[in-house]
């Protein structure tokens, strides 16, 4: 018997990786296995018996796209290679007793973190520059529409900035306690 393809879209921000897993956890608990995933929030699922699994998603930067040299690692700690959008998505199924996952360290997150920032910097500085040589060569009321729908994107890039980095600061703070004697 084949099983039935269902897609799902849920939108999740750069900063909020730890709510995804939790969703594709209890959509796995329904009988949703994630089968892959988009950059735009589309997911599609195979369906199945409901297990409990946990997902793992993990940040490789361009340098470290030798999928084997990235996710073997991964695979021999256990965990299955499920699919690759911007992040790679990893799942195995919940241990008896096991406690609440922290398999990936708090220095991987913050790296995690950090290669995205750089993205959003890029783009923050292609929303300044873009619009400005365009307007310069052509003055029309489209052109100061499409100045305004950059300004807009750029105030998105910099809230989202602002959200990595503070995520990262809560980060350095959480492994700066882990490491503290007291």
């Amino acid at each position: 018997m084949e099983k039935k393809a269902v897609h799902r879209f849920k939108w999740f921000w750069p900063w909020q990786d730890e709510k995804e897993e939790s969703w594709l956890r209890a959509l796995s608990q329904q009988g949703l296995h994630l089968k892959s995933a988009s950059r735009w929030g589309i997911y599609a699922f195979s369906t199945g018996e409901p297990r409990d699994m946990l997902y793992l998603t993990a940040y490789s930067g361009p340098a470290e796209r030798d999928e084997d040299g990235f996710v073997r690692p991964f695979e021999l700690a256990g965990w299955e290679y499920v699919a690759d959008s911007y992040w790679h998505y990893f799942r195995r199924p919940v241990q008896a007793g096991e406690l609440p996952l922290t398999a990936i360290s708090l220095d991987s997150k913050i790296k995690k973190y950090r290669g995205r920032l750089g993205y959003y910097i890029v783009a923050m500085a292609l929303l300044v520059l873009i619009p400005e040589e365009i307007t310069r060569r052509v003055a029309t009321v489209a052109s100061d529409l499409f100045q305004l729908i950059c300004f807009l994107l750029f105030l998105l890039a910099l809230f989202i900035i602002f959200k990595i980095r503070r995520r990262i600061q809560q980060l350095n703070y959480a492994e700066y306690r882990s490491k503290s004697p007291l």
